[in-house]
């Protein structure tokens, strides 16, 4: 891993480089949607803050993908790997159908709950959802 690294210090630079760009880039929308906030646009964040009970999916899927990219289990034991994803994939759609029956009843979830959601969505992309070696 160390010399893949020393290879490629140009592309890892590039690559930093984009994402600071985009990351940068979505930090300036914000703060132009919080000045035209009087003109009726709303902010990113204050739309997941206001929107956060029928949004419980998202954190959820957060969750596992950055345990898949960061934390990810590889096995020797060659199995269907569409089957994880697939595990994965139906909690997020239940969570996601669960998060709107929240929304109609006016139900607010807690900043607990959200990251309670975000470790369950890690857990269960770690262990479901491995990448099975070649």
């Amino acid at each position: 891993m160390k010399a893949f690294l020393q290879r490629n210090v140009k592309g890892l630079r590039i690559i930093k480089a984009i994402v600071a760009s985009l990351l940068g880039i979505m930090v300036l929308i914000d703060i132009v949607l919080v000045m035209l906030e009087q003109k009726g646009f709303d902010s990113f964040s204050w739309v997941v803050r206001d929107n956060r009970s029928s949004l419980i999916w998202l954190t959820f899927l957060f969750g596992g993908l950055v345990s898949k990219i960061f934390y990810n289990r590889k096995v020797d034991l060659k199995e269907w790997e569409v089957s994880g994803f697939l595990t994965f994939m139906v909690m997020t759609i239940l969570l996601f159908a669960f998060g709107q029956l929240i929304f109609q009843y006016g139900i607010k979830v807690d900043t607990e709950y959200q990251f309670m959601l975000l470790v369950s969505g890690a857990i269960l992309a770690y262990r479901a959802w491995p990448q099975y070696s070649q």
